[in-house]
């Protein structure tokens, strides 16, 4: 009832579930293998889940929404939030539980938390950030205290809204942050996050080395069992929602920003294996690249800097420049320095100072 409107849209947009399970019985999805792989992981010895009519009814859910959403798919962790729908669904006595559990399903994964289970788990790492940050403001002490025992929030936290604290809280503890969730949409994980950490602030303080630390932050919550407790501090947080929309948005920015580092940094690499692999060798034709040094500025004995990539041959240090797509311009010796780059606004500086303009 409290995702009536969102769950309408939800269906207008998609075929009826019975259509999704007849296109996955005759085309069949990507994601099948995975799917099949966690059945048995989920909730093993429960006595609706752990059965073949259970096992039955989430592999239709899980298969159905790969079918409908199939940019999507299926991710690890969506198993246990349809396992706990169908669970709850199956309890009301309803002919249909089965069908109502996949459209609450799609409703949350589409309406609620549409990025937490994308590639990445894009969604999941921002607020992971974003809840340490709000650590940092609301338990300074406590966020000292994580931060000298090492803890990176992707790690630690992540899991929390993977399973949307499913695996984190006692059932009923979770059960109660879903009334929430879906009363309030996806903010109420957050407040509940630092809720969570002000519970456990004391204990997490105890522990004076990583894997301790490590170990409270997996124990510590499934104590949690007074829910009306969470709830009450999650509620009254002073944590304001325009808080939030900032700290997502600043850790959506510099998430983009790393990825967008690191795939220049694979492009690089690829390029320069692929120069090594049409790397010319001198007249000797026994002469070979055996590896691959990288990225180097090269001071060449008339002064002149060169940005070059650096191959280790079976005979040599051959260096090419990274301006040129002729494999035959190999830089010759004596060199007076080679340094390792360090970029800089429009180029790269060597060791000495010297700064290079970008190729």
């Amino acid at each position: 009832r409290l995702l009536a409107k969102e769950t309408e849209l939800v269906r207008s947009g998609l075929s009826t579930y019975q259509e999704l399970l007849e296109q996955v019985q005759a085309s069949g999805i990507d994601a099948m293998e995975d799917i099949e792989k966690d059945l048995d992981r989920t909730f093993p010895g429960h006595t609706f889940i752990d059965t073949e009519k259970g096992r039955t009814a989430l592999r239709n859910m899980l298969s159905a929404y790969a079918a409908s959403n199939p940019e999507l798919g299926y991710c690890q962790s969506m198993n246990f939030i349809a396992a706990v729908l169908l669970v709850v669904m199956e309890a009301d006595g309803d002919a249909t539980s089965e069908e109502e559990a996949f459209w609450t399903f799609a409703t949350i994964e589409n309406c609620i938390v549409p990025h937490y289970h994308m590639h990445g788990l894009f969604g999941c790492r921002v607020d992971s950030r974003v809840l340490f940050s709000l650590v940092q403001d609301k338990l300074p002490e406590l966020h000292s205290h994580l931060t000298n025992m090492s803890v990176v929030p992707e790690i630690s936290f992540i899991s929390w809204f993977m399973c949307l604290f499913v695996n984190t809280l006692p059932i009923k503890s979770a059960l109660r942050v879903w009334d929430c969730l879906l009363a309030q949409q996806e903010d109420i994980l957050l407040r509940v996050g630092l809720a969570l950490l002000t519970m456990c602030e004391r204990v997490l303080r105890v522990a004076d080395n990583p894997f301790d630390l490590n170990q409270t932050l997996q124990a510590a919550p499934k104590r949690i069992n007074d829910a009306d407790k969470l709830i009450k501090i999650a509620l009254s947080d002073g944590v304001t929602a325009e808080q939030i929309k900032k700290l997502r948005a600043q850790h959506q920015n510099d998430i983009r920003l790393e990825e967008r580092r690191i795939n220049e940094l694979r492009q690089e690499k690829t390029d320069e294996q692929k120069l090594a692999q049409e790397f010319i060798p001198g007249h000797d034709q026994d002469e070979k690249v055996v590896h691959n040094g990288g990225g180097v500025v090269v001071q060449l004995a008339n002064g002149e800097l060169l940005c070059a990539t650096a191959l280790v041959t079976t005979f040599r240090l051959a260096l090419v420049p990274r301006c040129s797509s002729v494999t035959e311009d190999v830089i010759s010796m004596p060199l007076l320095a080679i340094s390792t780059i360090e970029p800089v606004e429009g180029g790269v500086r060597a060791g000495n100072g010297s700064v290079v303009n970008s190729c």
